[in-house]
């Protein structure tokens, strides 16, 4: 049986709450699992997308774990996107957000299954 995908989704209205490094974190124990993960960055600053950079084709996590960035301006293609990735076998999504308050961030919480807010 197939697993479904799941989306979660870091939130905190200010930069430095450890929303990336829970995200990559995450995203790692995840594959590390067996999981097919795909991170996507959706902060302008870019950290997840760097870091899954530096990373690329790291030994622990193989080709199931996928760093990418996607625009502020994409975020309203959400629920198509997360069909698509399902479709091709990924069974979790983790979303790195900006540290703001805005109508990009209420799109990604509106389309996930888990929003988190590091304290």
């Amino acid at each position: 049986m197939a697993k479904r995908l799941r989306a979660i989704v870091f939130v905190a209205q200010k930069g430095g709450a450890g929303k990336t490094t829970l995200a990559a974190m995450l995203a790692v124990a995840a594959a590390q699992s067996g999981e097919k993960v795909l991170a996507i960055d959706d902060d302008p600053q870019g950290s997840l997308w760097a870091w899954g950079d530096r990373r690329d084709g790291n030994a622990q996590t193989g080709e199931r774990l996928v760093v990418d960035r996607l625009a502020a301006d994409r975020m309203r293609h959400l629920p198509a996107l997360l069909d698509a990735l399902a479709a091709k076998g990924f069974t979790l999504v983790v979303l790195d957000t900006a540290g703001v308050d805005d109508a990009t961030t209420h799109q990604v919480i509106a389309g996930v299954d888990l929003c988190l807010m590091p304290a």
